[in-house]
């Protein structure tokens, strides 16, 4: 049977040339067409896809490019996180040994403020009965005794306030004590 025979007759083939020229002629686009269709609309969703391809490799070099963009200045925030950091416990530690120079004098001062008052008070209170002991001298021989021992508080209080406020010469102020005595 011819070709043109069993397309008149309407065989749904055709014929056998027919189906050779077909699968001849059209074996490239039929592995190139995805869905069927013309050869002209396969180069096109070939391109297509080539073009997406492209731009989804372009979208993610960009990606890549800002994530190493995001790390490099992650990089640098840190490096100055930590400098800030070193700045901070530097300067720190200069406060607080300034603070603790302060509190140590501060201490000193308080130490010498409350060991004056006290050889103040017993100054004062010994010098009044002192006084009175003067003005009321009844029995002199034992009133002078009297006066020396009251005389040991303010030698004590002063040879001690002057240790205090002075250690280097504690040894000599221990001395004057010593020979009062």
């Amino acid at each position: 049977m011819s070709g043109e025979t069993s397309r008149l007759l309407g065989s749904p083939l055709g014929s056998i040339d027919e189906n050779e020229e077909r699968t001849n002629g059209n074996s490239t686009s039929c592995a190139s067409n995805c869905f069927g269709g013309s050869i002209g609309e396969c180069i096109g969703r070939y391109a297509f896809s080539t073009i997406v391809s492209a731009a989804l490799g372009c979208c993610c070099l960009l990606l890549y490019a800002q994530l190493l963009s995001v790390q490099y200045q992650l990089h640098k925030e840190q490096e100055e996180i930590q400098h800030l950091e070193d700045l901070i416990e530097h300067d720190q530690k200069d406060e607080i040994e300034s603070l603790n120079e302060r509190v140590e004098a501060e201490h000193k001062a308080m130490i010498y403020h409350l060991a004056g008052t006290f050889v103040l008070i017993g100054g004062l209170i010994t010098m009044f009965h002192m006084r009175k002991h003067m003005e009321n001298m009844h029995e002199p021989a034992v009133q002078r005794k009297i006066l020396a021992i009251l005389a040991m508080c303010p030698i004590y209080s002063i040879t001690s306030f002057l240790s205090v406020v002075f250690p280097t010469i504690s040894g000599y102020l221990g001395v004057i004590r010593e020979c009062y005595e």
